[in-house]
């Protein structure tokens, strides 16, 4: 076994899920949306409507 594949097996597989924003929830749908300073993110139904109703 070569030394990179054993490196790669230590590390632990890192979740890439999707997950909001605010409430850190990755269930349901995710709404992709663009933040006043341009930056991008995920927001689940619950706080998608929060925001929606806060602008």
């Amino acid at each position: 076994m070569n030394r990179k594949q054993k490196q790669n097996e230590q590390k632990p597989k890192s979740e890439n899920k999707m997950r909001c924003m605010e409430c850190g929830s990755s269930r349901g749908t995710m709404h992709k949306i663009k933040m006043p300073n341009g930056s991008k993110g995920y927001l689940c139904d619950f706080c998608f409507d929060a925001y929606r109703n806060d602008k």
